[in-house]
């Protein structure tokens, strides 16, 4: 199995790298395109490797050209290493020229010389380094890094972005507070989401969704580790309360928002987080034989691994959600689905109004409340 990291110098590669050996199955093996260039480099220099490691990050190493004691040309280690491999080698003998070095497209072939591992590449620059990756079974993922990172650019060919559609997977790298646990998790749920088998195919996990912010989760069979409070808001924010039939767009973020301010706690703000993962059907489906049964199970599962994560006590919900969230169904009737509330009992007094916030505004409120309420990232 191969899989090919591409993106910025410094955009976290490496650092993904890292994280995949902590969580594959499979030993990891760091495979570099660049390695048989820089071994090259090396005995032309008469240095070691691990001395252009050191020299390509100092902006006052320099390569220099003398004729006669002329200074001729001039070029700093990293320029010359990508002058090197591209123009002085890609360039003269072919594209392929360090590929076939590094990764041979008798992989799949020669599985028995390589074994069973996970061959992580961690410098995929150009288009046949990416179809290479594909070639032998693999998978091609962009890290995009801070805006700063994105920004920045050498000019050099080997810093252009891969064609979209040579990428398979983007993990997003911003750096915020949070990053380096947002980046962890990301790499987590890049191996828990594909299977690492033995015969070194890849395979997507069938039970597997993409998450906003870059995640994936098996909602039929969910680690909490991969259950992330961002995801929840933003997709809570999106979705309309009952089925989509009110007045006006009413989020079900709103919805907990509102609940929460009536029983304040971390577990009524989040008694409908696995909508998230799962939607929500209409409760005539939900209670109805057979189908709904089935959803019943899935739901309850994933409460279990929200509780999980968000230390919560366990499902069912306690009585003081429960009449927290019939108080605003109440409320929502009367405001949104007036032929209902006609014939619906009023809602308690001091039960919040619907204000029918956007899902920009009720994501970040919800963010906002949960950390109100002792919820931490």
């Amino acid at each position: 199995m191969v899989i090919g990291l591409t993106g910025k110098k410094q955009a976290g590669k490496n650092a993904v790298a890292k994280m995949l050996a902590v969580y594959s199955p499979l030993p990891v093996v760091e495979v570099s395109f660049a390695a048989p260039l820089k071994r090259s480099v090396a005995a032309l220099l008469g240095c070691e490797v691990d001395d252009l490691e050191q020299w390509k990050n100092d902006p006052e190493a320099m390569v220099q050209v003398t004729v006669g004691g002329e200074l001729r040309a001039w070029d700093s280690i990293r320029v010359f290493l990508q002058r090197y491999g591209t123009e002085a080698h890609r360039g003269v003998f072919g594209e392929d020229f360090w590929l076939d070095a590094s990764l041979p497209l008798d992989w799949l072939a020669g599985s028995e010389k390589y074994g069973d591992a996970l061959y992580v590449v961690t410098d995929v620059r150009f288009p046949n380094e990416a179809q290479r990756v594909k070639d032998v079974g693999g998978v091609v993922v962009q890290v995009v890094g801070p805006p700063e990172v994105e920004a920045a650019g050498d000019g050099h060919a080997s810093e252009t972005p891969l064609p979209d559609e040579l990428v398979d997977i983007i993990l997003t790298n911003d750096r915020r507070d949070d990053a380096f646990a947002q980046l962890d998790k990301a790499a987590r749920a890049l191996i828990i989401t594909t299977q690492l088998s033995a015969d070194g195919l890849f395979r997507a996990t069938p039970g597997a969704i993409a998450t906003f912010g870059g995640g994936y989760i098996e909602p039929l069979d969910p680690d909490p580790e991969l259950i992330d409070i961002h995801a929840i808001a933003h997709a809570l924010a999106q979705q309309c309360r009952w089925t989509g039939h009110t007045l006006r767009f009413y989020s079900v973020a709103e919805h907990c928002v509102l609940a929460s301010r009536i029983t304040r706690s971390l577990e009524c703000l989040l008694h409908d987080a696995s909508e998230a993962y799962l939607s929500d059907l209409a409760r005539p489906v939900k209670q109805a034989p057979g189908l709904g049964e089935v959803y019943q199970a899935a739901e309850f599962k994933l409460e279990q691994a929200i509780a999980v994560r968000f230390g919560l006590r366990p499902p069912p919900m306690s009585r003081e959600v429960k009449a927290a969230d019939e108080a605003m169904l109440k409320r929502e009737a009367h405001q949104l689905v007036p032929h209902l509330g006609a014939i619906m009992a009023e809602p308690p007094k001091g039960t919040p109004h619907c204000q029918c916030w956007a899902p920009p505004t009720a994501e970040a409120f919800f963010l906002e409340r949960y950390v109100e309420l002792g919820g931490s990232w």
